[in-house]
């Protein structure tokens, strides 16, 4: 007989076998689920009630000293020859000092000008004439500056006594005598730039040499002009350099101020330029319509680190406030300045340099933390702002702040308690 498996047991079987589910009534169900939502909220206010007696309060102070404001005036030494400051720092009546060093650069610039005055070029045509003589056949000579005039009535001159020789018989012909001289027009100017030509002597007219004696030239004249140019004086060279040298100084201070190390300062009243070079790149009446000039200057200045200056004068200020007060966290204020008594102090190449310093410093009275913890355990916050104000004339306010924030008194161990000090607000 085969048996038979069921995956899921009919009812039947169930009720043979004895199985089954029971089913509890709706009273019963409810009682269980209110269990299960008081047990976790009682536990809670268990916590609660726990951390309300058991948990250590803590207490934040914050407290804001009473400041003023302190003045002083000294002076400090900028000293080449310190290589640090010194540590510790040493503050006396005597004049303190701080390190100091000269930076220098040099700085060529060069700046195109125009030439002003405009003057007039001329000059004169030049070339060679060939002098005749058909005459006769005796020399005959001509003093300086005698004239010779184109056949286009251009004149011309000669520079030098000339003697031309005397015409002579050639092949039964007579050939005139000649010599060659130069000459020069006697105005300036392109118009004389004429071509070959024939030239008489007009000092001869009248009489019967004129037609005998007569010169030719075979080339053209050359050299005659008139036109206007710009000329360079004496003035310009001398403008030009003032304001290049001007401006040179200006651009080399300008440079040297812009590469001062970082943390570094650098004060215009210790700031020394010259020039090095002057070279203008013409001269008093040459022909240009314009120049250049250049120049070349040098400056130099002496500079210290702004921390050595404010390490300097915390510990100046500190010195002289005593030991009861303290510089707030807003610092101190300083002016240096160079005293206008003392010009000599200008020069920089002096080992030190003494500046008037102006100190201005917000300090306060310091507040004995430890004191206030131990008189404000287990107080509540009015009694702990009465108490603090009327027992520390050095504080102006104060504020409490407790935690847990159903605490009402402050703590019973200083270590739960913190101090603030505030100085804004």
């Amino acid at each position: 007989m085969e048996q038979k498996i069921y995956d899921i047991i009919p009812p039947e079987a169930v009720q043979e076998r004895g199985f089954g589910i029971e089913k509890k009534p709706p009273e019963e169900r409810g009682r269980f689920f209110k269990k299960r939502f008081w047990a976790p909220l009682i536990f809670l206010i268990l916590i609660g009630v726990a951390a309300f007696f058991f948990i250590e309060p803590k207490a934040e102070i914050e407290i804001w000293p009473k400041t003023k404001v302190q003045d002083f005036e000294t002076q400090i030494a900028l000293d080449k020859t310190l290589e640090s400051l010194n540590s510790p720092i040493l503050i006396s009546n005597a004049t303190g000092a701080i390190p100091a060093k000269i930076i220098d650069i040099e700085k060529t610039v060069s700046q195109e000008f125009t030439a002003s005055e405009i003057i007039t070029k001329e000059s004169k045509a030049r070339g060679k004439i060939r002098a005749y003589n058909n005459y006769s056949t005796l020399l005959q000579s001509f003093v300086p500056q005698t004239r010779f005039m184109s056949d286009s009535g251009k004149v011309f001159m000669i520079q030098e006594k000339i003697t031309v020789p005397g015409k002579k018989l050639e092949n039964g012909k007579w050939a005139p005598g000649f010599v060659d001289v130069e000459v020069i027009a006697a105005e300036a100017g392109p118009d004389y730039n004429i071509p070959p030509s024939t030239f008489s002597i007009p000092g001869l007219k009248g009489t019967p040499l004129y037609t005998f004696f007569y010169a030719k030239s075979f080339e053209p004249m050359k050299g005659g002009a008139k036109a206007e140019a710009h000329q360079v004086t004496e003035k310009d060279l001398k403008n030009a350099k003032e304001v290049l040298i001007e401006k040179a100084l200006q651009e080399s201070k300008n440079y040297l101020i812009k590469e001062v190390p970082q943390d570094w300062t650098l004060m215009e009243e210790l700031i020394e330029s010259e020039i090095v070079e002057v070279s203008p790149l013409a001269e008093t009446g040459q022909e240009l319509e314009s120049f250049i000039v250049q120049v070349k200057a040098k400056s130099q200045g002496l500079v210290f680190k702004k921390s050595d200056l404010n390490q300097w004068v915390g510990a100046y200020i500190r010195s002289n406030i005593g030991p009861d007060y303290e510089i707030s966290p807003q610092g101190f204020d300083i002016k240096y300045f160079l005293s206008p008594q003392k010009e000599t102090t200008k020069n920089i190449e002096k080992s030190k340099i003494v500046l008037n310093l102006d100190l201005s410093a917000k300090i306060y009275s310091k507040v004995d933390t430890e004191a206030i913890k131990r008189q404000i355990l287990g107080k509540e916050p009015i009694q702990i702002q009465r108490d603090v104000l009327k027992n520390f004339s050095e504080i102006n306010k104060v504020e409490v702040k407790l935690w847990p924030f159903w605490k009402t008194s402050a703590p019973l161990e200083v270590e739960n308690i913190k101090i603030n000090l505030n100085f804004e607000g």
